[in-house]
Parts: C-alpha cells; sequence; structure tokens
C-alpha cells in the first residue's frame, strides 16, 4: 500500500511512504534513514542483517545488533498479527508507553513520551519545542561532545536534514535546512583534545549562556553516555535551570533510573534509544518530557514548524491531541517493532537485581581492561575512568605508530565480516565502529543486556571475551588494516 501526503502550505512532492508489510526483515530495516537498510550484499552499512541472528557473537551494542531471540519471537507475533489485521497499531504504541514508565521507574512523576526513527531524529523536537514556546526568539544550540554523538545529530540539532531520506520523504538534501525560516545559532564544545583527554566546558557554557540568554531561546545539550561512554557533569542544568531548555542524551541508555528521575525533576528532555544497550535491531528514539514542558507544548498554539517532513502523528504523545493532528497519519511499523525488540529485554534484564547487573559490567570491564594493556597492540584511550563501563575504548598501535581512522575501519571490517579463526563456533563477531577524533581515532567493545544476561547465567565466563580480544590480535598480526 502507498500514501502520498501533502498539507497545505507545505511543498512536498517527493513524499512516498511504503507502510506495506512484505516481510519482517523487510520491515525492521524500513521506517527510517538509509543507515538501517540492507544494501546490495543483504547488510546494513554497520555489515549486519538484524535478522540474521544465529550464532553471533556481540561486544559492538554501542554501534549495531542482532535480534535477541526472545524479541525475535516476540517481534514476529505481533508482524504476523500486524498482517492478518488482529493487532492494532494504535493498541501496541500504548503499551509500549505504559511498558517503558513502568521500566524506567519514574511513575511517580508523570512525564510523556515522543518517538522517533533514530537518535538524531529526535534532536529535531527541542527546536519544534523553542518554537512553540517562544516562536519569535531566534534559537541558539550549545552542543557537547559532537564528535562523538550519533552521525548526523550535529546537522539535526542545526535544523538541517542529516540523511538522504527519513521515515516521511523517500529523498531530501542532505545538509539542507528543514525549515528557511528556522534559523539556529550552533555552538560547540568538543569531548576530546587532540591527545584523547576529556574536557570540561562547564564554565565556557555558563558563559555563553549569560552573555545571549536575553537574545536567544537556549538549548543545552549535554550527553551522559557518548559514543566512549563520556558522561557530561549535570551540576551546570542545577545552576542554569532557568535560562535553558536542557537536553540530556541518554541514547546509549547506560544509566540508573534515579538519574531519570532527577532529570525529569529539572524539566530536562532526556533522549533515549533502545537500540544500544538493549540491543534493538538498529534504530529506535524516544523522548521523555516532563509534564511542566509537556503542559507548556499544549498550551502553545499547533505549528509544525516544517517538521511535518520529519515526524508523524503518532511520534507524539496522545495527550497533546491538536499538535498530533498537524502531522501525518502513517503508522511506521518498524520503529514500532523495533522499540518492542527493546522493550523484550529491557523486561528481561529487569527480572535482575540493578546491583548485580553493575557489579557484571565492572568483572568485564575489568577483564577486558585487563588483556587491552598487556597487550602490544592496544591503547586505552585516556579518562576511561570518567566513561560508562560497559563501554571500553581503545586505540590500535602497530610498530609504533596508531592506526587511522581509515586503517581501523578496514581492521572493523574485516573483523565483523571474516570468521573468527578463535571462535569458529559463531559466523560473525561484532564489535563498535571506530570513532574518530581529531586526526585520530579508536574502536570500542560494549556489551549490552543480553550480554550481561548471558554472563550471568553462564558463571561469568569471559573465556569468550578474550579469544576475542586475540581474534583482533591476530587480524593486525595478519596485517589487516
Amino acid at each position: 500500500m502507498m500514501y502520498f501526503y501533502s498539507r497545505k502550505n507545505v511543498s512536498m512532492e517527493t513524499t512516498e511512504i511504503d507502510t506495506s508489510l512484505v516481510s519482517l526483515e523487510h520491515t525492521i530495516t524500513s521506517g527510517g534513514d538509509e543507515r538501517i537498510e540492507l544494501i546490495h550484499n543483504g547488510l546494513n552499512k554497520y555489515h549486519i542483517n538484524p535478522s540474521d541472528n544465529q550464532d553471533v557473537f556481540n561486544r559492538g551494542t554501542c554501534t549495531c545488533s542482532v535480534f535477541t531471540d526472545e524479541a525475535y519471537e516476540r517481534v514476529s507475533y505481533l508482524f504476523n498479527g500486524f498482517q492478518k489485521n488482529t493487532i492494532a497499531f494504535e493498541d501496541v504504541r500504548r503499551d509500549q508507553v505504559k511498558s517503558l514508565k513502568r521500566l524506567l521507574n519514574n511513575a511517580e512523576l508523570d512525564y510523556h513520551i515522543f518517538f522517533a526513527p533514530s537518535g538524531s531524529d529526535l534532536c529535531y523536537y527541542p527546536l519544534l519545542f523553542s518554537k512553540l514556546m517562544n516562536p519569535y526568539k531566534p534559537i541558539m544550540s550549545l552542543v557537547t561532545c559532537p564528535e562523538e554523538l550519533g552521525s548526523g545529530s550535529a546537522m539535526a540539532i542545526q535544523g538541517k536534514f542529516f540523511s538522504d531520506k527519513n521515515q516521511i520523504l523517500n529523498s531530501v538534501e542532505k545538509g539542507a535546512s528543514v525549515n528557511q525560516e528556522l534559523t539556529v545559532e550552533y555552538r560547540s564544545f568538543n569531548a576530546r583534545d587532540e591527545h584523547g583527554v576529556i574536557l570540561d566546558h562547564h564554565e565556557a557554557i555558563k558563559e555563553t549562556i549569560a552573555r545571549y540568554k536575553d537574545e536567544y531561546t537556549i538549548i543545552g545539550n549535554l550527553v551522559i553516555g557518548s559514543k566512549s561512554g563520556i558522561e557530561d557533569n549535570i551540576s551546570i542544568v542545577e545552576e542554569c535551570q532557568e535560562d535553558v531548555l536542557w537536553v540530556v542524551d541518554l541514547c546509549q541508555l547506560r544509566t540508573s533510573r534515579d538519574l531519570l528521575q532527577k532529570l525529569l525533576e529539572l524539566n530536562c528532555v532526556i533522549m533515549i534509544t533502545g537500540s544500544k544497550f538493549y540491543q534493538s535491531p538498529p534504530f529506535c528514539g524516544a523522548l521523555l518530557v516532563s509534564d511542566t514542558i509537556n503542559d507548556k507544548l499544549a498550551e502553545a498554539k499547533p505549528n509544525t514548524w516544517g517538521f511535518e517532513k520529519v515526524y508523524t502523528k503518532y511520534d507524539f504523545p496522545t495527550e497533546l491531541k491538536a499538535l498530533r493532528e498537524e502531522f501525518i497519519d502513517y503508522k511506521n511499523y518498524g520503529l514500532l517493532l523495533r522499540w518492542e525488540s527493546a522493550i523484550v529485554e529491557m523486561n528481561l534484564l529487569n527480572e535482575y537485581k540493578e546491583s548485580v547487573v553493575n557489579l557484571a559490567i565492572s568483572r568485564w570491564n575489568q577483564h577486558i581492561t585487563e588483556l587491552l594493556e598487556s597487550s602490544p597492540y592496544f591503547h586505552l584511550m585516556r579518562d576511561q575512568e570518567k566513561t560508562n563501563s560497559s563501554i571500553i575504548s581503545f586505540r590500535v598501535k602497530v610498530d609504533g605508530d596508531f592506526l587511522s581512522h581509515d586503517q581501523l575501519q578496514t581492521l572493523h571490517k574485516a573483523i565483523v565480516t571474516e570468521p573468527s579463526p578463535l571462535l569458529p563456533q559463531y559466523r560473525k563477531v561484532i564489535i563498535g565502529q571506530p570513532v574518530a577524533y581529531g586526526d585520530n581515532s579508536f574502536v570500542r567493545f560494549a556489551i549490552g543486556s543480553h550480554n550481561v544476561r548471558y554472563l550471568l547465567d553462564h558463571d561469568m565466563d569471559l573465556s569468550e571475551d578474550t579469544l576475542l580480544v586475540q581474534t583482533i590480535e591476530h587480524f593486525i598480526k595478519e596485517g589487516r588494516y
């Protein structure tokens, strides 16, 4: 079935939305930008087919995951129900909202959930919110860790298309403004210096806010869990709470429920995804918004501000009825099923005590760290202790020189596409993609919910992780970079 959509005052000639439920593989890799789609080799840009999940050893939950067996069973059930018209999209979305609120454990503080196909797509929401609440003021976005955010997030934060297509449009001009009338002053604060040291921009951000708060609506974008696990200090939120719409990137979702509660109490807008720690196929994003901000949005005059080219009616909470009606009535089954996959994992991990999970992650981190430090080929990123324990970032050194970003990409592709000589029981090994900073680059190991559950159910047997490190050494010795 095809839908063609155009709204008054909006030119969307290139719109063509395919909602056909052809197959589960097709659906789970649709409803987003080109990153999630399978290309000519049957894999996505991360060298993975999310539906091809048998005999896979995954230590790349910061980048891309395949289905877990439990999630695949649940998603297949829903998919069949959609095909037979025995299950309704709206009912599943409503249940997902209830499940997320229960699992994130903020029942005593009511909040609202917005959806988007990816973490980068979530970055448009604060721009829309700012224009709805302060339509006549220009926007200034302050951004920390820009080089370690999801690819495209920096462009989305500036109100630009970050990809060649999205869930609404089959073709867009990457880098073009979503709305020509929307101007965003962009100020970024790099995560690390040229030596890899994590930088503290607390005072610089405060000074910028004090200088521009009267002239601009200021959006402050902080990150707690970047690609290498960097966690910003949130004390600045309490110090500058009145003058800024604070957006906290928790997209990795490697955090405590207490922190979520605190951030919502501070009226922060919180970005999460289910496709990192909770190992859903990529991508699925959600925004947590407090009652206070949601009430302001409900009071504002409904206006899409150009973001009808990005969001659908079902991305907005039902409480914002008037605003929802300004957006296209398109059901994104791919996004819905990817979130269902994450919620399955969230439910399963919720059966374990948080302290037990944290201890397992800590033991894994210590084991991998010791292996990396004992090898002549690996060099841990500096300030590792300031990052999340479930992600370990390291550089690769050969004959006294660190591998470049291009060399690490070549090495990464060999690792994730070729059989491992030391882990023959697995058809595929996954590790996190390389991340460039300045002229340098690092690669990552990251464990997620399914990995943690497996380790806890197998007496924390870390022998395969040892073989993973040795596998990478093997590829390095063979010159596969």
